[in-house]
């Protein structure tokens, strides 16, 4: 995966300096300085955004997770948004996984998701996630925050999900 991480600051992006790139999924996005590009080796189709920890106190790092996937034949994208849905509901049954109004995005129609849930040393998380279909590709976006700062990253994710570019 070619992923690149260019520093660009503009006034109307000063929350939002770090452009993050890939060419081999086909996207931008704008994320704040302290959050750093990592790629997953195991899947090329997959990249993670990670906030660096904030103190020596913090022990989860906010992020984002973004991968394509190529549809194999047209489909209208409230199909490709419930085929999302269930496939998380298959992995997880014990989520409660409630659907969010859409969100435009310039052109772009994001089709919104959320649920919570809890590790096994009782860590509280909460996830906000989209899909998004463009031709014959997938996008999944999900940003993950600790719920006790959950008010703190939903206007900031909000901001990098406005942020989303298509690249050709």
């Amino acid at each position: 995966m070619a992923c690149s991480d260019d520093t660009k600051t503009n006034s109307s992006t000063d929350e939002l300096p770090n452009l993050i790139k890939s060419d081999s999924l086909g996207f931008a996005l704008q994320v704040p300085k302290n959050w750093e590009v990592q790629p997953n080796t195991g899947r090329p189709d997959l990249v993670g955004v990670f906030e660096t920890f904030q103190d020596s106190i913090d022990k989860f790092k906010e992020n984002i997770q973004i991968w394509r996937e190529e549809i194999p034949m047209p489909i209208p994208d409230s199909m490709y948004y419930q085929a999302a849905m269930t496939q998380i509901r298959i992995s997880n049954p014990d989520l409660t996984i409630q659907a969010s109004q859409p969100i435009m995005v310039d052109s772009l129609k994001f089709r919104g998701f959320e649920f919570q849930f809890s590790t096994i040393d009782s860590a509280k998380y909460k996830v906000i996630g989209y899909t998004l279909l463009k031709g014959k590709y997938g996008y999944n976006l999900t940003f993950t925050a600790e719920q006790s700062k959950e008010t703190i990253y939903l206007p900031l994710f909000n901001k990098i999900l406005h942020s989303f570019k298509l690249r050709p």
